[in-house]
């Protein structure tokens, strides 16, 4: 990440949903604009969801956003829908 994006409003949140059946699978954060759109650098769990369902549809949440919002708002629906290993449904970190 570049130092100066820390502090211009260039941050998103988005979910990645699964294409059969709409449901959220990924929360993710970023400032780089094909990263909710790449396949690349994706954990296990991601991956084994894409290979039995397609590359999942993007929701942009919230763009335009200020690092520490997008990380607050990450982590707001990270804990709200739960990981995995946790029993929830996020595959993500």
């Amino acid at each position: 990440m570049r130092q100066e994006n820390k502090y211009n409003p260039v941050w998103k949140v988005y979910f990645h949903r699964t294409k059969t059946t709409g449901d959220i699978f990924y929360v993710g954060m970023t400032c780089d604009k094909s990263r909710p759109n790449s396949a690349k650098s994706r954990n296990n769990l991601w991956k084994e969801n894409v290979a039995l369902h397609g590359f999942p549809d993007v929701e942009i949440v919230k763009a335009n956003l200020f690092y520490l919002e997008a990380q607050y708002l990450e982590q707001f629906y990270i804990k709200k829908m739960g990981r995995i290993s946790g029993g929830g449904i996020v595959t993500g970190k």
